[in-house]
């Protein structure tokens, strides 16, 4: 019998985002960096200048990416066996995950990178709304009762 549907749907959730995002990061650090051709190849379809992001931002974001997936991984099975350690990282998860999307975006800024600003911000969105559902729908006394 199923207990908590928001531990269920959460953690199923996180595990699939988890292993979509370690594999696509960890698939980023083999190949490196955005190859000349995709960016050659952007460049003439949309006629505009686009400078790839400095090696040293994509593989540290690479990096954050492949940890934050590991550790939600870990939480998303938590969450479906309802422990309170999960509970826990699910917060300590969602702050980190919504500190990477800001940094991301100021760093995009910084660096002048403005169409990858752009296609950023909708990443942002789906991020903030996720993590905000996450620790709305994980403080719930109904839920907190089933962590305890």
């Amino acid at each position: 019998m199923i207990k908590s549907k928001v531990a269920l749907v959460f953690g199923i959730i996180l595990i699939i985002a988890s292993l979509l995002t370690g594999y696509a990061s960890l698939s980023d650090l083999i190949k490196g960096p955005l190859s000349d051709s995709f960016i050659g190849s952007a460049r003439g379809a949309l006629g505009v200048l686009i400078e790839p992001p400095p090696s040293w931002y994509f593989y540290s974001l690479a990096v954050a990416y492949v940890i934050i997936s590991l550790v939600a991984f870990v939480s998303g099975i938590g969450l479906l066996m309802l422990k309170k350690w999960s509970r826990n990282l699910c917060f300590f998860l969602s702050g980190i995950g919504i500190g990477v999307a800001v940094i991301n975006l100021i760093s995009l800024t910084i660096l002048n990178l403005y169409f990858q600003f752009i296609n950023s911000l909708f990443g942002f969105f789906i991020t903030i709304l996720f993590y905000s559902l996450l620790i709305y729908s994980l403080t719930r006394k109904n839920v907190k009762k089933l962590f305890a």
